[in-house]
């Protein structure tokens, strides 16, 4: 509840959400930001006071004060204004130290600070675009870019299927060349109508669902993502993995060895693996006829045979 109806304050104009109640229109700090278990934006709030129907103005609560700290007022001071800049300067020595910083840079020229400053707010606050700026309010990004609504948009469009496989080509290069490569599949499920991947398939949550599939290549040792595509969520594994190994063309992976689980194992996916000369490993399904034959040929041979466990 508002303190004093005889005290007004100017209305924030940012991070702050109205809602009104009969004839009274109420106001809230966002505190948060995040999507909900559906997906959908959403926000933590508290209630910061009421606007006055006369004026306009903000009839504050004792949150007010807390939150926005107006009763001692720095007077004659330089300072504009007071930002966290910790969170996002340990994000850009960590972009440094891999080499992600150059690859940015080399690959996206004209859009390399925006795209580092998004970055940045994705890892801390999520991807809901369209609260960039109020974090702007409270946080120093990379080199202090602030962007808005119709400037973010814009940078996610110039990012298209050939300046991304530019920048993969660019990122598998500066791995450590002698590391391990892991490829696996998942998928998400989403309410989402504006995705072009987005299908009904085998549904790995159980969920009553579309969803798109979602494919990555991770290294061994440097435990960083090397690639990742999207494909439609009624293929298969086993079925894309061709188009997979294919993309190894297009982004200079050589010599990949890959780790896979029983999803991707048939027929036609081992004889185009070893005909391309690809290293893998590759669980058979326990559904496997043969399998069971093999195993209960050489069941006496292998059962203390420590070298053919996997831990």
């Amino acid at each position: 509840m508002a303190l004093d109806n005889s005290v007004k304050v100017p209305l924030p104009g940012q991070g702050i959400v109205k809602y009104k109640s009969g004839d009274v229109v109420y106001v809230y700090y966002i505190t948060r930001i995040y999507r909900n278990e559906k997906g959908k934006p959403t926000n933590d709030r508290v209630s910061i006071g009421k606007i006055d129907a006369e004026t306009g103005m903000l009839i504050p609560n004792r949150n007010y004060y807390e939150i926005y700290a107006k009763s001692n007022p720095l007077k004659d001071s330089d300072i504009e204004s007071i930002k966290s800049c910790g969170v996002t300067f340990a994000i850009d020595s960590q972009f440094r130290e891999t080499g992600l910083y150059d690859v940015i840079k080399r690959r996206f020229p004209k859009n390399a600070d925006k795209i580092i400053a998004l970055a940045e707010y994705m890892l801390c606050e999520g991807n809901v675009m369209s609260y960039y700026e109020d974090w702007y309010d409270e946080v120093y990004p990379y080199n202090g870019t602030k962007l808005g609504s119709a400037e973010i948009s814009r940078v996610f469009q110039s990012i298209d299927y050939k300046s991304r496989m530019d920048f993969f080509r660019t990122w598998i290069y500066a791995r450590k060349q002698s590391e391990y490569i892991a490829y696996d599949v998942t998928s998400f499920s989403s309410y989402s109508s504006g995705i072009e991947a987005l299908e009904w398939g085998y549904n790995r949550d159980k969920e009553s669902l579309p969803q798109p599939n979602f494919a990555m290549y991770y290294g061994q040792e440097s435990m960083l993502p090397l690639y990742y595509c999207m494909y439609p969520g009624s293929v298969p594994d086993k079925t894309h993995l061709v188009y997979m190994l294919r993309d190894n063309e297009l982004i200079g992976c050589k010599n990949a060895k890959y780790v896979l689980d029983r999803g991707f194992f048939s027929a036609d996916n081992l004889k185009y693996m070893t005909d391309a000369g690809a290293r893998f490993i590759v669980s058979v399904p326990n559904s496997s006829s043969f399998a069971k034959e093999l195993i209960d040929k050489y069941r006496s041979e292998i059962v203390n045979r420590s070298e053919c466990r996997i831990s």
